[in-house]
């Protein structure tokens, strides 16, 4: 997995500056959308199944306020 050296919007005592985002987390947005992290191209992406959203750049998507809820490892 990869490090995309960015931080989600949400911060406590745990994560301080936020939770480190990384290749295959699944974020979600302040609207409820739920997208992969994915690196493509060599940039972070981060790719939805809504063919109305598609994928954008990481960063447009954590700077709306975007959260890591999982990872694609981890059983939901």
């Amino acid at each position: 997995m990869l490090c995309s050296g960015l931080h989600d919007s949400k911060r406590n005592d745990e994560f301080p500056y936020g939770q480190e985002v990384y290749e295959n987390d699944i974020i979600k947005d302040l609207e409820g959308n739920i997208y992969k992290v994915i690196f493509f191209n060599g940039m972070f992406l981060a790719d939805s199944k809504a063919e109305d959203i598609g994928r954008k750049h990481l960063v447009v998507v954590l700077s709306d306020g975007a959260y890591v809820v999982g990872n694609t490892y981890e059983k939901q």
